[in-house]
């Protein structure tokens, strides 16, 4: 089930969780609560994280180079922080680091629940931004950057220096143009 896990929060769907993140019934019955209420936090992880790729993608398509700069920069975050830590994750489970795999032998879901705990709160932040991005027909980069920038004002650090990274990356090809 482990690797189950993995695929899944590495953005691929599951036939555990066919309709959103929220664990197939006949499953249930099979896992003691606790198991069940991990799994389905991880799952709303895994889900955030595939609407955000999916909402990337589309954005890539985006006649508005500020808005397919913002896509391309989150796309290139996510692959170097998000995916990399899936995969450093795994490979500690199958290297049995001793710090994820208990007893050399099973890996408490919860362990796997307190890494990528980390990010419920910026996704969440980055679907609201996506899906804005995604409504708005045309986006100018003064607008752009001021609601970047504006979302910057936060007390969650990570959410402060993704959305930061976002403005910055607009304001260079703002700037590119300019000159």
């Amino acid at each position: 089930m482990i690797s189950e896990v993995f695929l899944l929060l590495a953005g691929h769907e599951s036939s555990l969780f066919p309709s959103g993140p929220v664990l197939h019934p006949n499953f249930a019955p099979l896992l003691h609560p606790g198991e069940q209420q991990c799994l389905e936090s991880l799952a709303v992880i895994a889900w955030r994280y595939r609407r955000i790729s999916a909402a990337c993608n589309r954005l890539l398509g985006n006649p508005s180079r500020y808005v397919t700069t913002v896509a391309a920069t989150l796309t290139q975050f996510l692959k170097s922080e998000y995916q990399a830590l899936v995969v450093d994750t795994e490979a500690k489970v199958l290297l049995r680091d001793p710090d994820l795999v208990a007893s050399g032998s099973f890996v408490p879901l919860s362990s796997i629940r307190a890494i990528f705990s980390p990010w419920d709160a910026p996704f969440a932040v980055l679907i609201a931004l996506v899906e804005q991005l995604e409504n708005e027909k045309t986006w100018r980069p003064g607008p752009l950057i001021d609601l970047l920038l504006t979302r910057a004002h936060t007390g969650v650090q990570r959410i402060s220096q993704i959305m930061s990274s976002l403005a910055i990356a607009v304001q260079r090809v703002w700037r590119t143009q300019l000159g």
